[in-house]
């Protein structure tokens, strides 16, 4: 029998019960670079001093988006809600899909920021509107989203005030789509 289970979801033997801040780094800086690629490929003005200057550019960004906040496994959040595997797998991908929730993917597992939930571990329902403003990025951007520092926030990053004063950060997100639409 052929199991229909996603790849990147758990429970697999190989799959890790958690993930380090290094593996988080190194996972977003490949996303970072398998993004920006395509764009260095484009011109030839570029040299080996863009593209290392680019490289280290990615990689602290990485860091920062891996040192951000806490990501969790799906394992992780089963222990903390006291869900089975399966109930688990189901409410995180139905959240994926609905827009409630955002993953990213570190050694084959889809991994969340803790940012994401309530203290009941459940995904915080402003955040289905700000990941609304952010449907065509990939999910490496909207977590490089929320560790930014934004202007309208008083210099605050989003990920600091989504369970405090989540409209505020919802009308960051709105004024950053409308900035990437217009101009």
């Amino acid at each position: 029998m052929t199991s229909t289970r996603p790849r990147n979801c758990w429970p697999a033997s190989d799959a890790p019960k958690s993930v380090t801040k290094d593996q988080v780094a190194e996972a977003v800086y490949l996303l970072i670079r398998c993004r920006s690629e395509s764009s260095w490929l484009q011109g030839d003005t570029t040299t080996a001093l863009t593209l290392a200057k680019a490289e280290k550019m990615q990689r602290v960004a990485a860091t920062r988006i891996a040192c951000g906040s806490n990501w969790l496994t799906g394992l992780q959040l089963c222990s903390l809600t006291g869900n089975t595997s399966a109930q688990m797998q189901a409410t995180l991908g139905r959240g994926i899909r609905d827009g409630r929730v955002f993953a990213l993917t570190c050694r084959r597992t889809r991994i969340y920021p803790e940012y994401a939930f309530d203290p009941e571990w459940r995904p915080l329902p402003i955040l289905r509107d700000v990941l609304a403003c952010f449907a065509d990025r990939p999910p490496v951007v909207v977590a490089a989203w929320f560790e930014s520092r934004i202007a309208s926030l008083d210099g605050r990053r989003p990920r600091e005030l989504i369970a405090c004063n989540g409209s505020a950060v919802l009308a960051a997100a709105q004024r950053d789509q409308a900035g990437s639409i217009h101009g």
